[in-house]
């Protein structure tokens, strides 16, 4: 028995949420694709969805269902009903119309909480998106509950009437994040993968979020290694929760793919040793639980840290001992039973089920009062047998009954007997579990006599109306006759004989004992069909036949017949797209296999997929890529002011713990050798173009290692021309010694733009991680070629109305005036020292930078949503408002970057995807609600003409000739792009963006929002053309607007 739990913080999920809240309000909480939300956000949020759930009725004690997927939404309605005193149900959104209505109205709601149409029963509300929620005024009216109130239902899978509704209270959760070995703390970094219905999700959610740690939403169906392995790389996970047949699928496919993690919790099924054994190989430091526990003692009734001496243990791998605030007793009856004694496990303490929805006679059989101890205590006999050592770990035994946990649901086989008897020509049938030599079950297979000519096909066809589809048996055999034992009992073994695999197999059954024996369907009761394994019209699907055969263990594949009928699950779906990845060297989406279940459906979507990749158009006769947008125009610059810096962009890290130059070095090859916008020479002349090296220039001696020194030797080192017309694009540098260093990388901007970032360092943490474990870096994805985003690119020009477009910009931009201001020399008096050096200064001292808090930057935020516009929109006009007083003129024009990343390949490809636009100020010292309103108009009017390129806006409309920029001499840039953060195993590091050498235009003002809210905001100037008291001023100005949280009247 594990001592009770302590509650600091109280026992109620949402209240323990506020206190993580309040101490780390600006800490990372929630991951959803490229946004994150801080606890404090998401704290604000979910109060402005609980008084809008209360105004709509929800109470204390309400049971509301959910049905929404993974999202943040979700999160942010799930804490809004549990501070309203409700507790939630969260429903599968892929459950059938017909077993939802049934279940919200045994739940009796005032509404049901969903983002989808349908009609529940009952009034349905759809939650605000979080960020507009965190935005909006309301404040939660009080409620008064407690850690025994009810805070989850989970409705238990079952294959005899409905599911069963757990109802549990908060402090069944709220002990969870009292146990080491369960718990998650600040710095874990976890996924929320598990089906939303089950108790899996709120280990995922809550021990995450209840101890200062960030949850990532996963939106895929379920986790695989590709999508963990970019989960690592990209967010730093470094906790998972997978089921033992999850977890040995990864073992067996890609047991790689846990590199980065610090822990692995598996369970829902006795864990198999080999996979145990295989995977504590390859990752003696990640730790790895065993956790057992029935959905009536929530989440984890007993959890073990793995060793590998447990592997050989007769008994199995242990369970181990009961997580904090909760107990457990082997009990024969009501007698307690003796070390090594085998009895039915019973449970007892805070993590105990208030009971079952609605059923009473239910609750009070199986949630008992027993004498234990010396005193009466309230224990849920689980039905599941098990054992207490000598030293105290708990193994588990099986099961009392002829219940069966496969694949995370409950089957009762006597239901699925039951059920097949029902239909007609069954003369007599066994449901039998075939079992590893473990004792977990892999497989429900089902043998049946017939008088009539009744095919397994059918049989299973009309099961499919009988039964949920977990329960449906893994294969379906037809036998003549049942093998009998001696005392005239149906031989199981003998039946399961006559459909294993023979001696020529793979031997799977004991190393992979997930691979199931579905394996064995019998193809001769299918209807005739092409074998696509014996007679493929091409290597490409004999290839993909291989690897069917392989996974199911059939020997002939039909080449029409879909995975699912011939026995295979989601889990081989998986081993399926994971095997053709690595043979064919291309990923395979597991919802491509869904959408094209057959041989011949995926081999012909393979073609496809490989015919449009061959119909990329070729780049030019030259054998360059042609440059586009600013690519050209950074390309241009490098030939007229080969000394210029303004194109430089800079990142460092801080590295804290021992760096492996070695492994830095060759994963600094890796990068430069998978992206060709890093490893292309760029050349100006005819036309400007990215002709690609291959191989690429030599990387010895990158990063250049330059001993003790500071963040300014860094800086100096790194800040200097790139000679881009030779394919030198990158540069990196690296200073410190011992655990202590800065690294810091330096890339043209011909070949990155802000997106990129963090794609570079993605795919320099995966190689790192490669390189110091003395392997070769393996990506999900491709990366996608210059010609290929060239391509993408012109296709969207084709499908543009340019003639319309070019005419916006000559009528948008007529007599557009520069901006005017004193010379450098004469703002202040004195000359600016700096100012003649001209293109070649080379300083970062450039500008001035302030800081918002959350409040500050929230504040515009919120002006924007009521204006009905973007926090990008106000943020600029804003700026435009600061420079229109600081000049005093009220009409100029305000550069901005568009991005051109539109195609579903962009989002994976490193390259200076952008253009620019000229957004036309005019009445900027007017009144802010129509000055604010027309520039809303002339923001989106801009981006709606952008696929005119800017040089060729430029010849539209300049008539003006100087040495200035034409159009405009001030840009504006909003940076939401993701932080380039660097992940090194056994390294801390933390990423700083230094000043930039040289201002691209006259002004520049740049706002970064921060990942805990706030924003960084930076007004850099070009010295020789602007007087750094006019910055100063400049920045002034705007700071105190932006501080104030609203413009001049």
């Amino acid at each position: 028995m594990r001592p009770s739990a302590r509650y600091p913080h109280g026992e109620l999920i949402h209240k323990m949420f506020r206190h993580q809240a309040r101490v780390r309000p600006d800490a990372v909480a929630l991951i959803e694709g490229e946004r994150r939300f801080s606890y404090a956000h998401l704290d604000r949020a979910s109060d402005v969805l609980c008084r809008r759930l209360q105004d709509r009725g929800v109470a204390p004690g309400d049971l509301v269902p959910v049905l929404m997927p993974r999202s943040a939404g979700l999160v942010a309605a799930l804490l809004g009903l549990l501070k309203c005193g409700a507790a939630y149900a969260a429903l599968d959104t892929g459950w059938p119309a017909g077993q939802v209505r049934a279940l919200v109205h045994r739940l009796r709601p005032p509404l049901v909480v969903t983002d989808a149409a349908a009609d529940w029963g009952v009034p349905a509300w759809r939650p605000e998106p979080v960020e507009l929620a965190a935005a909006g005024p309301e404040t939660p009216l009080p409620v008064r509950v407690d850690g025994a109130c009810p805070a989850t239902v989970f409705f238990t899978s079952g294959t005899t009437g409905p599911p069963k509704g757990v109802v549990t209270p908060h402090r069944a959760t709220a002990r969870l994040t009292g146990d080491p070995l369960v718990r998650g703390g600040p710095g874990s970094v976890m996924p929320q993968a598990a089906p939303v219905p089950w108790d899996g999700y709120s280990l995922e959610l809550w021990t995450t979020l209840l101890s200062g740690g960030a949850s990532v939403v996963v939106t895929a169906p379920y986790l695989l290694p590709q999508e963990l392995r970019h989960l690592v790389a990209r967010h730093g996970v470094n906790r998972v929760w997978l089921t033992a047949s999850l977890f040995n699928l990864f073992v067996e496919e890609d047991c790689d793919a846990f590199a980065g993690l610090r822990q692995v919790m598996t369970g829902g099924e006795r864990l198999s040793p080999a996979h145990v054994e295989s995977f504590l190989t390859v990752h003696p430091s990640i730790r790895l639980v065993n956790g057992y526990g029935p959905v009536e003692s929530t989440v984890f009734t007993t959890a073990h840290a793995v060793r590998r001496e447990d592997c050989r243990l007769p008994g199995g791998i242990p369970i181990g001992r009961p997580v904090a605030g909760t107990e457990v007793h082997i009990l024969d009856g009501d007698r307690v039973c003796g070390p090594d004694e085998t009895g039915e496990i019973c449970v007892g303490g805070d993590g105990l089920a208030i009971g079952y929805l609605d059923e009473d006679r239910l609750t009070a059989e199986r949630f008992r009062m027993i004498e234990v101890g010396g005193g009466a205590r309230r224990l849920y006999r689980s039905g599941d047998l098990g054992r207490r050592s000598p030293d105290g770990d708990f193994h588990f035994e099986g099961r009392r009954d002829r219940q069966i946990k496969l694949r995370g649901h409950r089957i009762e086989l006597a239901a699925v007997e039951a059920a097949t008897d029902a239909i007609a020509g069954v003369t007599r049938c066994v449901a039998v579990v075939d079992t590893d030599r473990w004792g977990s079950a892999r497989a429900v297979v089902l043998f049946y006599t017939s008088d009539t000519a009744l095919a397994a096909e059918t049989l299973r066809r009309q099961l499919e109306e009988a039964l949920p589809g977990y329960a449906l048996p893994d294969a379906v055999h037809r036998v003549e006759s049942f093998p009998l034992t001696p005392n005239g009992k149906i031989e199981q073994t003998a039946l399961l004989d006559q459909v294993r695999l023979g001696d020529d197999a793979p031997a799977a059954t004991d190393t992979h004992p997930d691979e199931l024996i579905e394996q064995t369907t019998p193809l001769d009761q299918l209807r005739p069909r092409d074998d696509a394994s014996a007679a493929s019209p091409d290597e490409l699907t004999a290839a993909v036949a291989r690897v069917f055969a392989e996974v199911t263990g059939l020997t002939r594949i039909p080449g029409d017949a879909s995975l699912f009928e011939l026995g295979g699950t989601s889990l081989d779906a998986g081993r399926i797209c994971g095997r053709l990845r690595r043979r064919l060297g291309r990923p395979i989406p597991v919802s491509r296999l869904m959408g094209n279940p057959t041989v011949n459906g995926l081999a012909a979507w393979l073609r496809s997929a490989e015919d449009a990749a061959r119909a990329v158009p070729s780049p030019g006769d030259d054998g360059g890529v042609p440059l586009r947008g600013m690519q050209a125009a950074f390309c241009a610059m490098r030939q007229f002011f080969p000394d210029d810096l303004s194109s430089l962009c800079l990142l460092t890290w801080e590295v804290t713990g021992p760096l492996d130059a070695d492994a830095l070095e060759a994963a600094l090859g890796d990068l430069i050798g998978r992206h060709e916008a890093l490893r292309s020479a760029y050349v100006a002349e005819p036309t400007p173009a990215a002709v690609v090296l291959d191989p690429p220039r030599p990387t010895a001696g990158l990063p250049e290692r330059l001993g003790h020194g500071g963040k300014q030797s860094l800086i100096r080192a790194l800040a200097r021309p790139l000679a881009i017309e030779k394919g030198e694009v990158v540069r990196a540098a690296v200073v410190g010694a011992g655990d202590v260093h800065l690294l810091g990388i330096a890339v043209h901007h011909v070949a990155v733009d802000g997106f990129s970032e963090h794609l570079l360092a993605d795919d320099l943490s995966r190689s790192y991680a490669a390189r110091a474990r003395g392997r070769a870096p393996v990506f999900d994805l491709p990366a996608p070629g210059l010609a290929a985003a060239a391509a993408e690119w012109g296709e969207a020009e084709a499908h543009s109305s340019l003639a319309a477009q070019r005419a916006f910009w000559r009528d948008r931009l007529e007599g557009l005036p520069p901006l005017r201001y004193p010379p450098a020399a004469s703002r202040d008096g004195r000359a600016d020292p700096r100012a003649a050096v001209g293109r070649t200064w080379r300083t970062c001292e450039t500008g001035v930078a302030f800081h918002l808090t959350a409040p500050e930057y929230g504040a515009w935020e919120r002006l924007a949503a009521r204006q009905g516009t973007t926090g990008f929109v106000v943020m600029m006009a804003a700026f435009a408002r600061a420079l229109a007083q600081v000049t005093q003129q009220d009409a100029f024009g305000l550069g901005t970057a568009v991005t051109k990343r539109n195609a579903e390949s962009a989002a994976h490809a490193v390259g200076c995807l952008i253009d620019t636009v000229c957004v036309p100020v005019r009445s900027a010292l007017g009144p802010w609600p129509a000055f604010v309103e027309s520039m809303a108009e002339s923001i989106m009017s801009c981006l709606a003409n952008q696929d005119v390129p800017f040089m060729e806006v430029v010849a539209l409309s300049v008539r003006r000739r100087d040495d200035r920029s034409p159009l405009y001499q001030a840009m504006f840039a909003l940076h939401d792009d993701p932080v380039p953060e660097l992940r090194l195993p056994g390294c801390v590091t933390r990423f700083d963006r230094p000043a930039g050498p040289r201002a691209v235009a006259e002004i520049v003002a740049e706002v970064w929002p921060l990942p805990g809210g706030g924003a960084r905001v930076e007004i850099g100037h070009q010295p020789e053309r602007v007087a750094a008291a006019l910055v100063r001023e400049l920045a002034d100005t705007y700071r105190e607007t932006l501080r104030q949280g609203r413009p001049w009247a």
